[in-house]
């Protein structure tokens, strides 16, 4: 595959501008995404140099160096982008409500929940659509259900007691608490981290894991076929925190085909439907959604929020009732 994208690039590049994009996907997308663009890169009109890279983090390594035209990036990533100046607005209109304005196109989205196994669900008892809350109160003899501290889940945990009406230290609050209080469970099993739960739910050792949408290839290329469910609030309203990559473009860029690419890219990724199979939501279905959060404008700690997660998750660590509010407010900078 990576030879036939430098054939097509030397073909199509001759005597015009050429459009660099820098971009970092697991593997299963990465090959579908490359199969997007050998489909219609003839659409384009100009020559393009992709360059994929193994992680987002070494992505921001590089861009720390220099820029290319575009670049498929995180929001954490988008936000450190728009913060220090390097982008441009680019978008015709803002696609998704208090999202990034017009600095970014939301292309490959996904939204947390959790998957669950509905074979085995049913012989131990699990529900396969809950309210979040509905964990503390399970029974089962059996453990069912698998977390790891995260910075995204803690995040998720925050908008769904906002959406319940919460203000947002009391949602950080009580999210901590939701989270000590799973840790204290028989039927919870702690991991340290999403690719031992992945491969515990894959052998059939767990029944339910929290994740982003777009796990789904990942843990159905392994024989399984879990049902993907959102997170519900206790009001029994679905909540979607998005997640994944957004296209942005530098400054310095050609814009008309910066737009060009995103344009007849986006088109081809709509008339699509494998992409929506991995997990990805389309723009025009998030447009519909009712509690739809993202934190690409709130200035977060992102390690502090994990840190917190970790601590809520050990059951032999106990912070202070009076220092939780602290550290929520030094997490979120409120």
């Amino acid at each position: 595959m990576r030879k036939l994208l430098i054939t097509l690039f030397l073909l199509i590049s001759c005597g015009k501008s050429n459009v660099e994009v820098w971009y970092s996907l697991g593997e299963i997308h990465d090959y579908h995404f490359k199969r997007v663009i050998n489909k219609v890169w003839k659409d384009f009109g100009f020559g393009m140099v992709l360059k994929s890279f193994s992680s987002q983090e070494e992505m921001d390594e590089s861009l720390r160096v220099r820029q290319p035209d575009l670049a498929l990036v995180y929001p954490q990533t988008l936000k450190n982008l728009k913060k220090f100046g390097k982008l441009m607005e680019f978008a015709e209109k803002e696609e998704l409500p208090n999202y990034c304005g017009r600095y970014c196109y939301p292309m490959f989205k996904s939204v947390l929940g959790f998957y669950v196994n509905e074979e085995l669900a049913k012989q131990v008892g699990f529900p396969t659509r809950f309210k979040v809350q509905d964990l503390l109160n399970l029974q089962s003899d059996y453990i069912v259900l698998g977390v790891y501290p995260s910075a995204t889940f803690y995040t998720g945990l925050i908008f769904v007691f906002l959406s319940e009406g919460k203000d947002t230290l009391n949602a950080c609050i009580s999210s901590y608490e939701f989270l000590k209080g799973l840790s204290r469970k028989g039927y919870v099993r702690i991991y340290p981290n999403p690719r031992i739960a992945q491969n515990d739910m894959v052998i059939y050792r767990i029944v339910s894991i929290v994740g982003t949408s777009a796990y789904k290839p990942y843990i159905e290329r392994e024989g399984v076929r879990p049902k993907f469910v959102p997170l519900v609030n206790s009001k029994g309203e679905e909540v979607y925190f998005l997640s994944g990559p957004d296209f942005v473009v530098f400054k310095g860029a050609d814009l008309r085909l910066a737009k060009r690419f995103i344009n007849i890219l986006s088109r081809a990724v709509e008339k699509d439907t494998l992409w929506e199979n991995f997990g990805y939501i389309p723009l025009e279905k998030l447009k519909g959604f009712k509690h739809l959060y993202s934190d690409v404008n709130w200035d977060i700690d992102r390690e502090k929020l994990r840190e917190i997660s970790i601590r809520a998750l050990n059951p032999k660590d106990s912070i202070p009732n009076d220092s939780i509010p602290l550290l929520c407010k030094e997490a979120l900078n409120i």
